[in-house]
């Protein structure tokens, strides 16, 4: 039988075979040669690589359902947005509170300070932000001032604090301004449109409507209407 014992392809197996079955140790097969170098191995790995992503081989892990587990990291993963909130809060600000854009011009709202505001001013401000709905009916925010008559102005303040996590008295800044552009509306419209004081409720929604959109926005819409703005503002030069 022919066979070519020197072949490099032949395998230790045939080899192992031929020679038990003749009974004759054959050579070794020749070595490979190569002109390859370390630096072309890694070159030619290299280019082999390049396009390529390598992941780890290996059984896939067993998802397992474990309602306790899932809660469990829902926790930590809530605990670690909870850390970012208060951490980005104490670097930038609230941002549930956002700056006051000053083109608004609500500065202009904030004298006198010395005017008293009453339980009224307070709770008409704190639901002005809070809900809004309570100012539209006649008796949404009566019921409070009884209430208020009877126990305390800060025992209510408690109460909503509980529910909405602010007092009356955080929204002090607010009820003045509030005070402050009811009083100049009830003097523009003795002056220029009386039967517009008929009714309160038309006033209470100028006001919350210009705790939005600004003092100059209101006063643009009066000196359409009117020919004169609300708020009189001075130079200072």
């Amino acid at each position: 039988m022919d066979f070519d014992y020197t072949s490099k392809t032949m395998s230790r197996v045939k080899r192992a075979s031929l020679e038990t079955e003749y009974d004759i140790k054959l050579p070794p097969p020749p070595k490979f040669e190569t002109t390859m170098t370390p630096q072309s191995v890694r070159h030619s790995l290299e280019s082999n690589m390049s396009g390529h992503s390598f992941e780890k081989k290996g059984k896939k892990k067993k998802k397992i359902n474990d309602p306790e587990l899932d809660k469990f990291k829902r926790g930590k993963a809530m605990e670690v947005e909870d850390l970012s909130k208060v951490i980005d809060e104490q670097l930038f600000g609230s941002s549930s509170d956002p700056k006051e854009d000053p083109s608004l011009r609500l500065d202009l709202l904030d004298y006198p300070k010395d005017k008293e505001l009453s339980a009224r001013d307070l709770i008409e401000a704190f639901y002005s932000k809070h809900d809004e709905s309570k100012l539209e009916r006649d008796t949404g925010i009566e019921k409070f001032v009884m209430w208020v008559e009877q126990h305390s102005l800060q025992e209510l303040s408690e109460k909503l604090k509980g529910k909405y996590n602010e007092g009356l008295f955080d929204q002090e800044q607010l009820a003045r301004r509030r005070r402050n552009l009811e009083d100049l509306l009830t003097q523009f419209y003795l002056k220029h449109d009386r039967p517009k004081l008929d009714t309160r409720w038309t006033i209470l929604k100028i006001l919350s409507w210009t705790m939005v959109n600004g003092v100059i926005a209101l006063n643009k819409k009066f000196i359409t209407r009117y020919g004169f703005p609300v708020v009189e503002i001075e130079l200072d030069i």
